[in-house]
């Protein structure tokens, strides 16, 4: 009925990167999705709301967030995970030729901080 709660308007998680050897710190927040399958080629992975909402977020706490989408599978064992930074993503809706660019293989089921890089892998 349009009646949600606020925490729904920001990303899953927010992480915080700490390695102080290195004397880094970063943080980066990620919004979690999963789909069972493609429909002609495409997923709609958010409403438009939503992306507003996301990058309204990321402006005002100036943190880079992720986009990481399960495909098939389960939503707890996906059998392709994609990780897309929000920056690069302008709609609701993403091709299967768009997302194997950000595609993560499939042998490495932790996610890295590249903090030289500040990019999620």
């Amino acid at each position: 009925d349009g009646i949600f709660a606020v925490s729904n308007h920001f990303p899953d998680l927010e992480v915080m990167f700490d390695d102080k050897s290195k004397g880094v710190k970063d943080v980066f927040a990620i919004e979690c999705k999963w789909r069972k399958r493609f429909y002609h080629n495409e997923i709609e992975w958010a409403q438009d709301y939503q992306i507003k909402n996301y990058k309204e977020y990321a402006d005002r706490v100036n943190i880079p967030v992720y986009v990481v989408i399960g495909m098939s599978g389960e939503p707890e064992a996906p059998d392709e995970i994609f990780i897309i930074p929000l920056s690069g993503i302008n709609s609701n809706t993403i091709s299967k030729t768009e997302l194997n660019k950000y595609k993560k293989d499939t042998n490495e089921r932790h996610f890295i901080w590249d903090y030289e890089n500040k990019v999620l892998r």
